[in-house]
């Protein structure tokens, strides 16, 4: 492949992610305010809170991850839909897969923000336990 061919997916792809990656991105909540969730110690309603706040995260992760993966399948059937004639030079059926891996990928990093949060969210239940041991 050719420069200039190189040259228009690469700016097809940045013009794709920028157009479904990111204006997701900038709608998912802001999971860290000042002091974060896991510096909330301080009683036993509001160490349940954060741990419940955690665990709302990762569902919410989740439910998006299941949202790009169904989109992500969505694009990969359409792509695969398309045939040689249909597209002689494979510009949609290559358009289609860069948007699946994007929403593919999207859905990878949700999953494992959503495991972050429910590790963190077993860190605050093994403290508060360990807290409530000791005294």
């Amino acid at each position: 492949m050719n420069t200039g061919m190189r040259m228009v997916f690469g700016l097809a792809g940045i013009l794709l992610f920028g157009t479904i990656g990111l204006p997701a991105l900038w709608q998912q909540a802001d999971v860290s305010p000042a002091g974060g969730p896991s510096e909330v110690l301080a009683s036993g309603d509001e160490e349940k809170e954060a741990i419940q706040e955690h665990l709302d995260l990762a569902t919410q992760y989740d439910k998006d991850a299941q949202h790009h993966e169904a989109e992500a399948k969505r694009y990969e059937a359409k792509a695969s839909a398309i045939t040689q004639l249909m597209d002689t030079k494979g510009f949609r059926r290559d358009g289609m897969k860069m948007a699946a891996e994007s929403h593919s990928s999207m859905a990878s990093e949700l999953r494992f923000r959503a495991r972050v949060h429910r590790m963190e969210a077993e860190l605050l239940r093994e403290k508060s336990r360990g807290a409530g041991q000791a005294k």
